[in-house]
Parts: C-alpha cells; sequence; structure tokens
C-alpha cells in the first residue's frame, strides 16, 4: 500500500478532507483480512489509526509501517537498503 505524500503538499493525513480515502483504503483492507493478517505500506504518516484497523505496528519509520493482527508477534526486524528513496523493512514473525 502506497499513500499519498500530503506533507508534501502542505496538508495532513488526518485532514477531514482525506478520511475517505483513509476510510476506503481500510474496508478494502478488511475485506481481505482473516484472523492472521499482515499488511505493509508506505502510509507517509504517523497515524495508522486512520485506517479503523485492529492491527498493531511492528515498526513505523513514519512513512512506512508493517502491521499485523493478534496472532503474530516479531522476532527479528532489520532494515535494507534499496534504490528507493528510504530502506525496505523486514520482519520475522513468530505465531502466538
Amino acid at each position: 500500500m502506497r499513500m499519498v505524500p500530503l506533507g508534501r503538499f502542505g496538508h495532513r493525513a488526518e485532514d477531514p478532507a482525506f478520511s475517505h480515502i483513509w476510510d476506503r483504503a481500510g474496508k478494502e483492507i478488511e475485506r481481505v483480512m482473516l484472523p492472521l493478517t499482515f499488511v505493509g505500506g508506505d502510509f507517509n504518516t504517523h497515524r495508522r489509526d486512520l485506517l479503523g484497523l485492529p492491527l498493531e505496528p511492528v515498526h513505523s519509520t513514519g512513512r512506512d509501517a508493517v502491521l499485523h493482527s493478534e496472532g503474530a508477534r516479531a522476532v527479528t526486524l532489520k532494515t535494507v537498503e534499496t534504490v528507493s528513496d528510504h530502506p525496505a523493512l523486514v520482519v520475522e514473525f513468530a505465531l502466538a
């Protein structure tokens, strides 16, 4: 998932004008959620609650996050430099 970098345009992710974007993203994820769910995303905000989902962040860089359901716990986490503008997150999980 990749969200618009609203701050670059002088806006904030939680601005009411963008709530429909977060609502739709949350509903699309919820539509395919299983009891064990993982979501990786470039959210461009620290506000993971904007999705309205019962998922916990393992790691957040401000832009990126790996979210997971209660059925898992993070064991290891590392970042890997890429040709992108920021490193990729790699997380190993254990099932709870």
